[in-house]
This record gives structure tokens, C-alpha cells and sequence, in this order.
């Protein structure tokens, strides 16, 4: 267990301690054991260490633990969830303050980052992939992705929003093949507009739009390691000066052979919708 880093002991005076700004728990003039236990809780102690402690100043395990009692409001017992490991690959080469906020996002998130700068061709040892991409997604990478069975998430930045999503599981859920070709069956001339797309240079990132493009990647990519089985998967839409955000829906296109037939035939994705939109306020769910 340990202090809650929200509610770090403050002194108010010198012989009174409270916890956090908000005063969660107060202390009157603390006895020498009793800082000598908040000071191991803020990096981390067992019920054991805590009595351990106050045995070295005479003090009895039952006076320890009502001690604990008295902190239980700014303690947390419960592990932080582990990071988990991805790789970044980013085809748009931010090296300023964006890229640095947005991996920094990915580490609020619970994932840490590992070499953000690997290239495409580099084996990717079966780690989920954020990829970075101005206005379209390069195919070859996309192929590269499913070829090597990897997850995966595109960022795509566009000149006034930043598109997040769909998460990919290969064999699973609708690839990003299965969006650009429903995408061509409602507009003909987007192959030829995409092309275009990217040869041209990159639009700019804000770091604060960089942050919450990475803040939604994360969360997408937790949700989808916990929910399992569906093909549908989603997208969101972030728009510049913006508090409303778009989502989208997938599903696997029956002209893309990114699944088995075994696994496009389920009940629940033949009774899927066609993919829909929606327009939200603030982060999703």
C-alpha cells in the first residue's frame, strides 16, 4: 500500500499534517513514529513494515494498525494496473513538443513506449502499434501490420481534425482496408483523392490536440484487450477548436479478405447495422 499521490502529507503548521489540498485527513501534532510511517507509505509499505516500524519505537501492533485506520481515506491498497508495452510508428516524424505529449498520453494511458523511432521493416515482436500518419495511412505499412498479425491503431492527422481509430485486430475485426474500401463504395474517386493525399506535406499537430489524440488511442486500446469476439470496432473524430468528437463504427466489408469466412459468419456481426456515426461531448465512455 501507499499515500495516494493526490493527498500528499502538508504541513499546516508546525504540529499539524493534512493530507491532499482538499484536507482529506488531519493529523494533530504527529508523534515521531508516525512520520517515520507516513514517510515509507509514500514510497510504498506492507501492513508488516508499518508495525515493524512502530515496534522500533515501542509502539504495539494494535496502535499501528488503528494509525492505518485513521490514513485508510488517503491510501491505496490496490496495485496500479501494470504498463503495458507497444511500439509507435510514426510516419509523420514529430520530434517536438506534439510527439512528446502524445507518448506521454500513451503513458497516462497504462502503455509504455517502447523505441518510438523503430522503422516499419523492423520485426515488431507482437506488441500493439500505434501508427502516426498524416491524412491517410500508408497501405504498405497496413499490409505489413496485418501480414505480421500485429494490433494496431491509426492517428491520423488531417489540417482540422485528428482521426483515432478504428483499433485493428487481425483476423478479428474490421481492418483498415475493410474502411478505405467502404469509404471508395460511397465516393469512386477516393483511391485517386487519397494518392493525392499523401504526397503532400504534413499538416501541423498541436500539442494539446497531440495529448488528446494519444489520451483516445490509449483508451481504445485498453478496451479492446478486454473486450473480445466482436468484428465491430470503432473510430473517433477530433476536431480543432472543438469539444464535440464524431465515432464512428466498423465492421468487416465482405470484399476484404482480411477474415476467414468461419469468422465473418457470427449471429451477432450479421446483425450488426451498417457502420453509423455519432456526435459526443468530452471522452469516450
Amino acid at each position: 500500500m501507499h499515500l495516494d499521490p493526490a493527498h500528499p502529507p502538508l504541513w499546516r503548521s508546525p504540529d499539524v499534517l493534512q493530507f491532499g489540498e482538499d484536507a482529506r485527513v488531519v493529523l494533530a501534532a504527529p508523534q515521531p513514529w508516525q512520520e517515520r510511517v507516513i514517510a515509507a507509505l509514500e514510497s510504498g509499505a506492507t501492513d508488516s513494515d508499518v508495525a515493524r516500524i512502530a515496534a522500533g519505537f515501542g509502539v504495539d501492533a494494535t496502535a499501528a494498525g488503528a494509525f492505518l485506520a485513521e490514513l485508510r481515506p488517503v491510501l491505496e491498497r490496490e496495485p496500479a494496473a501494470p504498463r503495458l508495452p507497444l511500439a509507435v510508428l510514426d510516419q509523420m516524424r514529430l520530434t517536438d513538443a506534439a510527439g512528446d505529449m502524445l507518448v506521454q498520453a500513451l503513458a497516462d494511458g497504462g502503455w509504455t513506449t517502447v523505441d518510438p523511432q523503430r522503422p516499419a521493416g523492423v520485426a515488431l515482436d507482437g506488441l500493439p502499434v500505434v501508427v502516426i500518419a498524416a491524412r491517410v495511412v500508408d497501405p504498405r505499412l497496413v499490409s505489413h501490420l496485418m501480414a505480421a498479425d500485429l494490433v494496431h491503431v491509426p492517428v491520423v492527422v488531417g489540417e482540422r481534425h485528428v482521426e483515432v481509430g478504428p483499433v485493428v485486430t487481425p483476423g478479428r475485426t474490421a481492418c483498415l482496408a475493410c474502411v478505405w474500401t467502404r469509404r471508395r463504395d460511397a465516393d469512386p474517386a477516393w483511391p485517386a483523392v487519397a494518392a493525392q493525399l499523401m504526397g503532400r506535406s504534413a499538416p501541423p499537430l498541436a500539442p494539446s490536440r497531440a495529448a488528446e489524440a494519444g489520451a483516445v488511442a490509449a483508451r481504445l486500446l485498453r478496451d479492446a484487450l478486454v473486450v473480445s469476439g466482436r468484428a465491430r470496432t470503432r473510430s473517433l473524430t477530433l476536431h480543432a477548436g472543438s469539444l464535440h468528437r464524431r465515432t464512428r463504427w466498423h465492421r468487416p466489408h465482405a470484399a476484404c479478405g482480411c477474415r476467414s469466412l468461419e469468422g465473418i459468419a457470427t449471429a451477432d456481426d450479421l446483425a450488426d447495422p451498417e457502420p453509423t456515426s455519432a456526435t459526443a461531448t468530452g471522452p469516450p465512455g
